[in-house]
């Protein structure tokens, strides 16, 4: 293995990317009202706290391959330690809600704060939810749910990339007891019109 691999896992361990724990019993009501507090303050009706955990938990379920990427990644980057460190943390997940570092900093929030303030990730999580859902897809929560999986572009990436979109909305719906999901999802927008939208209340 490289000294340039063995410094960014290093750096990988020290800064804090690890599998999320599972909280304390007694810091659990604590994350309760961290959860319900960002679901409010994004202001998008959609965003609940059973959808921010629900994300968690299937974020949390990936993790594993998560990981199998960031060694991957670690293979192709060159540069000096701080070219490395800042695209390394733009490249990979952080925190319980699995934010890409990029995707944090283009809200102007460092991927360091989202990895060791809970309350930091969920209320980032939720205002990107709620932008997705109530900003870009017009209240549509499977849409907006996607693209926090895959980016708001999702539906013009390869078929691949909206199949692996789809497979994650379905966990998220599963997790959440959904039992009617949107039929216009992973349909291209000329498309969308054949199908009727999902409303608030079958939600």
């Amino acid at each position: 293995m490289s000294n340039k691999i063995l410094l960014l896992l290093s750096f990988f361990v020290i800064s804090g990317c690890k599998l999320p724990e599972k909280p304390h019993k007694a810091n659990k009501y604590i994350v309760k009202d961290i959860i319900s507090q960002a679901a409010e303050d994004s202001l998008c009706p959609q965003v609940t706290p059973n959808l921010l955990k629900a994300i968690a938990s299937v974020e949390t379920q990936t993790n594993a391959e998560l990981a199998r990427f960031e060694v991957g990644y670690m293979k192709k980057i060159s540069g000096s330690w701080d070219e490395l460190k800042f695209r390394f943390e733009n490249a990979v997940s952080h925190g319980e809600t699995q934010i890409l570092g990029k995707t944090a900093r283009a809200y102007g929030v460092e991927p360091e704060e989202v990895r060791k303030d809970k309350e930091t990730a969920y209320r980032l999580t939720a205002l990107i939810l709620g932008t997705d859902i109530c900003g870009n897809f017009d209240g549509d929560l499977a849409k907006g749910v996607a693209s926090y999986n895959a980016g708001p572009t999702w539906m013009n990436k390869k078929p691949e990339v909206r199949k692996k979109a789809l497979a994650y909305v379905e966990k998220v719906k599963k997790i959440m007891g959904i039992k009617e999901w949107n039929r216009t999802i992973g349909l291209r927008k000329k498309d969308s019109r054949k199908s009727s939208k999902v409303t608030l209340a079958r939600l």
